[in-house]
């Protein structure tokens, strides 16, 4: 008996069945085919800038504490007991130039001045005794001269007497015994006359000591009044009204407002490339910066970012610092400049940390571009016929809000300033040009 296989008559079957159930629904849709589906490209909406080349001044920024330039510490020239304070000598009062600080107890010191000035008197009456005797002794040497002439020739004529035997040897030794001692009061006249130069001068000396004596003890009396050098405010006070002062010990600390300056280190490169220095050294033969340009510099207080800003004048090279590779540079402000037009302005005052801007060299025909413009890895999208390409560019410098760059781009470039993530090359963009460029901040000028 034949074996007849089930399982492939099965699979045939069911086979058939389904290409009759294919055939009924091709039927049903009258033989339709479905139409193919083409996709369609997507423009990404995007915002841009026409790149125009232009001249970008750099501005070079650091942070420094206002300082004042004078800062004088007040010692007492002479010791004494404090009489007098003035009303505002407090921490942080203001005294005009000239007002007397303190006073030291005079007293001591205008006797001093009596003395000295008795003293002086003692000297010059002794001066006018001793001219006054060189002068009596001048005449009474005078008349011992003739004197001694007189007896001279009386000694002659006694002798020719005696010789024709009319005189006697006792009225010639009478007379040569009376012309030796008219003889020896002259000889002693004139040693005497001889010593009174140098009793003058001797007495004019002391007369000297005696007026430095004097001039000493004026300086004394007039430093009891301390005086403010110049319109001062008060840092720091140990002075009392009734308390002993020793003279060289300090007594106040002064400070100087009419001057400010701002120490700023910037890093060496930074000066190197982008400030500006005159062509000549510090001087010949010193090996120091030269003078920079003087520059003003707009000066901002990091506490209060958007309110006043202050000028001051870019003045020399303070330091350098080996270990920080950083320049640091002087920044001064006057008075003047340092207070506030503003009714509620603030001034610079010591103690401020503040941000400062120097205005440096021109950056010559570079584009500046929002960060948003330019990738991490330096370059840049511009959009040609609609059409994304990417430009690699040179950072000249990161400034502010915006990148100086240079190389690729070209004046009428359409620069994308869309931070794109995952952008392809030549993918549709839909740019909308945005040409109002920020204006540089005015961060100042040289003058």
């Amino acid at each position: 008996m034949k074996r007849v296989s089930v399982v492939p008559a099965f699979i045939g079957g069911g086979s058939l069945a389904l290409c009759a159930i294919v055939t009924v629904c091709l039927l049903k849709t009258g033989g339709q085919q479905a139409e193919a589906v083409v996709p369609t490209e997507k423009a990404t909406a995007v915002t841009a800038i026409t790149a125009q080349p232009e001249d970008v001044p750099v501005v070079v920024r650091g942070y420094g504490e206002a300082h004042v330039l004078k800062e004088v510490r007040v010692a007492a020239e002479v010791s004494g007991k404090v009489v007098e304070t003035h009303p505002d000598l407090l921490v942080g009062g203001i005294i005009p130039e000239g007002e007397v600080l303190f006073a030291i107890d005079p007293r001591p010191f205008e006797a001093q001045v009596a003395d000295a000035q008795a003293l002086i008197s003692q000297r010059e009456a002794e001066i006018a005794r001793l001219k006054a005797e060189e002068a009596n002794e001048r005449q009474r040497l005078g008349t011992l001269e003739r004197s001694v002439a007189l007896a001279k020739a009386q000694l002659e004529r006694y002798k020719r007497l005696c010789d024709e035997g009319i005189g006697s040897s006792a009225s010639v030794d009478d007379a040569e015994q009376n012309h030796i001692s008219f003889r020896e009061q002259m000889d002693a006249s004139r040693r005497a006359l001889a010593l009174f130069p140098s009793r003058v001068a001797e007495a004019e000396s002391a007369l000297a000591s005696a007026q430095a004596k004097l001039n000493l003890a004026e300086i004394a009396l007039a430093n009891t009044c301390v005086v403010a050098p110049f319109t001062a405010r008060v840092k720091a006070s140990s002075v009392q009204p009734d308390q002993f002062v020793t003279a060289g010990s300090t007594a106040l600390l002064l400070a100087d407002d009419s001057v400010l300056e701002i120490a700023v280190p910037v890093n060496s490169q930074e000066a190197r490339k982008w400030l500006r220095f005159r062509d000549t050294t510090a001087a010949p033969g010193a090996a120091w910066f030269a003078e920079p340009e003087r520059a003003t510099c707009r000066i901002r207080w990091t506490e209060e970012t958007n309110g006043h800003t202050w000028q001051g004048v870019l003045d020399r090279v303070e330091a350098y610092d080996e270990q920080s590779r950083t320049l640091t540079v002087a920044v001064r402000v006057e008075g003047a400049q340092a207070v506030s037009n503003e009714p509620d302005g603030l001034p610079l005052v010591e103690g401020m940390f503040c941000e400062v801007a120097i205005p440096g060299r021109t950056i010559q025909g570079v584009y500046r571009l929002a960060p948003s413009a330019v990738s991490l890895d330096d370059v840049v999208h511009v959009a040609v016929d609609n059409r994304l390409k990417t430009v690699p560019v040179e950072i000249v410098r990161r400034q502010d809000d915006h990148i100086c760059v240079s190389g690729g781009l070209h004046p009428g470039d359409v620069v994308i300033t869309t931070r794109l993530v995952n952008a392809v090359e030549n993918m549709l963009v839909d740019a909308a040009l945005d040409d109002e460029a920020p204006a540089l901040a005015d961060e100042g000028a040289a003058s």
